[in-house]
């Protein structure tokens, strides 16, 4: 809406940051999935340049081992630390998986859950071309810095990807890490529906 009326939303982050400079008992926690950078037309860091950056990651080993206990199902340990690698610990992803194991619990009328069950829910609710999360991922994020969507694929392919800016914006967000002086997509889930779907527009 800000970027829809540019001088007025100048005007509105000036004034914000007035008032933040004139005080200190009121602060200003801006949360969302953008950093201040990405905020153009108005230019974000130009009104708040002395931001602090907290970053909030996605969810450790033990939060989402705690994530998966929450429902009174049983797992073999093997199955929990499945289903952290298959996501790394990202939110959606790993509330996506315990969503559909109550489904199937539910439904078998049982408790245990198996490998097998972790396999279903893979194949059939999470690798599906409208999976938003990593759907979003492709067809809008990979759109805000050119070349990035061919960066991928040349991680993907195992290729040492040379778009400096297109690196830089992966890792930003923590899609990509580097091992061993290659990258290499972070979660499997997103590697594995890219591997099924990632074409280039």
């Amino acid at each position: 809406h800000l970027a829809k009326s540019p001088k007025e939303a100048g005007d509105l982050l000036g004034a914000m940051r007035a008032f933040a400079q004139a005080q200190n008992e009121v602060v200003f926690l801006f949360v969302g999935a953008l950093l201040f950078s990405a905020h153009k037309n108005p230019n974000w860091s130009h009104y708040f340049p002395q931001v602090e950056r907290l970053k909030v990651d996605y969810l450790k080993q033990v939060d989402t081992q705690a994530l998966i206990e929450v429902v009174d199902l049983r797992y073999p340990q093997t199955l929990k630390d499945q289903i952290f690698y298959l996501t790394q610990g990202h939110p959606s992803l790993s509330q996506k998986i315990c969503q559909e194991m109550v489904s199937i619990a539910n439904t078998s009328n049982r408790r245990d859950m198996t490998k097998d069950d972790l396999q279903y829910i893979v194949q059939e609710h999470l690798l599906l071309e409208d999976n938003g999360v990593v759907n979003i991922f492709w067809t809008q994020f990979c759109h805000e810095v050119p070349g990035t969507q061919e960066t991928v694929l040349d991680i993907l392919e195992g290729k040492t990807p040379n778009n400096k800016r297109a690196i830089n914006h992966l890792s930003d967000y923590g899609f990509i890490v580097k091992e061993e002086g290659r990258y290499r997509m972070r979660v499997p889930l997103f590697e594995m529906w890219l591997e099924k779907y990632g074409i280039l527009e």
